[in-house]
């Protein structure tokens, strides 16, 4: 009976890993930028690319100048170019959808260390502090988005299970928290390309300038996202398990 019960657990664990995985690779198989021959990029293990962002990440994080976050950027936006057409028109469409909430980002933040360092000596250090928080999102997005762009959702569920595999000795679900850092990866863009497609809708509708007015349908339809995105896995899990 002992040994039956393990079986059927250890079939529903295998049920749930394929689970985890058709539901991620249908929820965001367009971010995969696929190609006739692959690029150098594509060529690169998930493993390593995301190594390679995590040290990104750790090293940019406590920077206080702006060169090096400049510098990062520019790499980013370089490796996108190399991919060709795609890349480039991936690399302009990612930049039109961000750089208009970085910039109501940084804009706040300018105004909070004014009215916290006082007038005028909080315009110089608010306005620094604003460029350094704008290069420092745009930097670490654009290298995100070169990892999600160029690996496959199996490349990186494989990836980070590897990473997260000593969690397994705590007792913390390793395929759980490997999809949920997936799809932290993979939300960027879609949230992006549901800001473009709010956008058009405005656009068609007459609407000139319709930065503002998206923000509020953006937000419910990504709560509408992440609600429909937790049935769903809820769902398929329970019908695998039984």
């Amino acid at each position: 009976a002992d040994a039956a019960d393990a079986a059927d657990a250890a079939d529903a664990a295998d049920a749930a890993d394929a689970v985890y995985a058709r539901c991620l690779q249908l929820f965001m198989l367009s971010l995969y930028l696929s190609q006739p021959r692959p690029s150098w990029l594509h060529r690169i293990a998930a493993g390593y690319k995301l190594l390679a962002l995590a040290v990104a990440s750790v090293l940019l994080l406590p920077i206080t100048q702006a060169w090096p976050l400049a510098l990062a950027l520019g790499l980013g936006m370089l490796g996108h170019i190399s991919l060709g057409f795609a890349g480039r028109r991936r690399l302009l469409a990612l930049l039109k959808g961000l750089l208009p909430m970085l910039f109501f980002l940084a804009l706040a933040q300018w105004f909070a260390l004014i009215i916290s360092l006082g007038w005028p000596a909080g315009i110089a250090p608010g306005l620094e502090q604003a460029l350094l928080t704008l290069l420092r999102i745009l930097s670490l997005v654009v290298l995100a988005d070169l990892v999600t762009l160029s690996s496959t959702t199996q490349e990186l569920l494989r990836a980070l299970r590897f990473f997260l595999k000593p969690l397994q000795w705590v007792g913390i679900s390793v395929t759980t928290l490997s999809l949920a850092m997936a799809l932290v990866f993979r939300w960027v863009g879609l949230l992006n390309a549901e800001w473009q497609t709010i956008r058009e809708g405005f656009i068609c509708r007459g609407c000139r300038r319709p930065r503002l007015k998206s923000a509020t349908p953006l937000l419910r339809r990504s709560q509408l996202l992440s609600q429909t995105m937790g049935d769903a896995l809820a769902a398929r899990l329970n019908n695998a398990r039984k």
